[in-house]
């Protein structure tokens, strides 16, 4: 613990690189708030503060990713990941006057990014939500877009092949190749899994200082059910994502397909249908919990981020969803891992999943303070039902 703070800014600018490639500053502030949270509680509001500043009278906060290239005619929106770290500075406020002034100053924020995505990216009504291009979905460098972001005469090319595999963050592909009309409307599971969680818990905190709430829970209901109606894949016991102007789900190995574990969207005999699939492509003993890809995928590179190396974001949240649906061996395994996994290659976002390999991803400085503060969060916080009792 002590390790990991030593690594965190020492002051509210004491920023020296930019984000990390794949993600973006405004994460970047948020992910700082989270590791402050637990030791100095005005360092922490700051920081979220500044990563929730940019937002537009609408409600949407614009999305910047660092290292990628904005598409063409595409205002691209950040993920809605505001409310599990404005729900662990709720839970590690120094008193309840504080804590009740947090709330009350960052919800109605919080909220209306949580409804612009509801208001704009809703088409069809159905309280699932479109992301308009791979970079706005959680994963955006996941095997899942290769169809989109990498060109088609290089889309077949694996490490098989003798080619070297193409990945997203380095295709030439032009900016027009991926936009809404050119087949890219898509249903993400994951995204829409992230903001059924954020749902869950703007309702308690809202209901914790009396605001009403009511919209909210009707749109949180909608889209629990819709992704069990409409993003279940039966055969497979996984979410699916669906391009609605294709019409069809992509049946995808990637992480993503587990996380609406993080918004108990599945009841719990899909829930445990979904972890005997998950321990199948993802527990094997020569490798670390939890790659980014199924071991099992031909495109999976344990090395490669979105491609198999493990996220240690993703696996934070993955470590909520796991405690609430009471998987806690699964649970204590992902954590035992992530905290080998940081002891042998230090604080970094993304690391090899293969046991005993040599790692051969490129260690980055910019990664050093929101993966110390991402191991914070990991130690310090409390299971989301705990704290809800």
């Amino acid at each position: 613990m002590e390790e990991a703070r030593k690594w965190l800014p020492s002051n509210q600018t004491g920023l020296c690189h930019a984000a990390p490639p794949g993600s973006s500053e405004s994460w970047r502030w948020a992910v700082l708030a989270l590791g402050y949270a637990y030791s100095d509680w005005e360092i922490a509001i700051a920081y979220f503060q500044k990563a929730i500043g940019g937002q537009h009278p609408d409600g949407g906060i614009p999305l910047h990713l660092h290292g990628l290239a904005e598409p063409a005619g595409i205002a691209l929106q950040e993920r809605p990941y505001f409310a599990p770290v404005l729900w662990r500075l709720f839970e590690a406020a120094p008193d309840p006057a504080s804590r009740k002034a947090a709330v009350a100053r960052f919800l109605p924020m919080v909220m209306a990014h949580q409804m612009y995505w509801y208001a704009k990216r809703d088409p069809l009504q159905e309280g699932l939500t479109c992301i308009l291009h791979p970079w706005e979905s959680p994963q955006p460098l996941a095997t899942l877009w290769d169809r989109w972001l990498i060109p088609s005469e290089q889309a077949g090319a694996t490490k098989h092949s003798g080619k070297k595999q193409p990945h997203p963050a380095e295709s030439n592909l032009p900016r027009e190749r991926a936009y809404p009309g050119n087949g890219f409307q898509v249903q993400d599971p994951y995204h829409n899994a992230l903001l059924a969680f954020s749902s869950f818990l703007l309702l308690q905190m809202g209901n914790s200082i009396g605001t009403d709430m009511q919209e909210l829970l009707e749109l949180h209901e909608l889209t629990i059910y819709s992704m069990n109606e409409k993003l279940w894949n039966e055969e497979y016991s996984i979410y699916s994502a669906y391009n609605i102007e294709a019409g069809e789900l992509y049946l995808s190995g990637t992480l993503g397909s587990w996380m609406p574990w993080i918004g108990t969207v599945p009841d719990q005999a899909r829930a445990e249908a979904m972890r005997v699939v998950f321990e199948a492509n993802f527990h094997l003993d020569d490798y670390f919990l939890a790659a980014s890809n199924s071991l099992f995928a031909s495109s999976t590179d344990p090395n490669v981020p979105g491609r198999g190396a493990a996220s240690l974001w993703d696996n934070w949240l993955l470590f909520q969803g796991l405690q609430l649906y009471d998987f806690s061996e699964l649970a204590s395994t992902l954590m035992r891992d992530v905290i080998d996994l940081c002891k042998e290659n230090g604080f970094q976002l993304h690391y090899p999943t293969k046991k005993g390999a040599t790692a051969q991803i490129k260690y980055d400085t910019s990664q050093i303070a929101p993966a110390a503060a991402i191991i914070i969060a990991f130690l310090k916080g409390k299971p989301i039902l705990n704290t809800l009792a």
